[in-house]
């Protein structure tokens, strides 16, 4: 399975945000499952799920400070890295 992914260091914390199709973080369960999957990749680091479209306003799932300190970004200015969570690695 292929992500995008976002490491942010904002006011001396540090996250992960993880782009995702609006249905999985419609699903508090799938979001839940979800994050699990993606502490394999980024161990010890609390994870942001964010799913977008153009002209609907983007949605966050995750602990709540965090998804306070991620609505504040410009998601299009971040660093996006592609990574493969079935071999925890960085593709390209």
């Amino acid at each position: 399975m292929q992500l995008n992914g976002a490491l942010v260091e904002q006011v001396g914390s540090r996250f992960c945000l993880i782009q995702v199709a609006p249905s999985i973080v419609a699903n508090m369960r799938h979001a839940a499952f979800m994050i699990i999957r993606c502490q394999r990749q980024f161990p010890e680091l609390p994870i942001v799920l964010v799913s977008s479209a153009p002209g609907v306003e983007p949605e966050f799932f995750g602990c709540g400070d965090f998804c306070e300190q991620a609505k504040l970004l410009d998601l299009y200015s971040l660093n996006w890295t592609q990574y493969d969570l079935t071999t925890c690695s960085v593709i390209g």
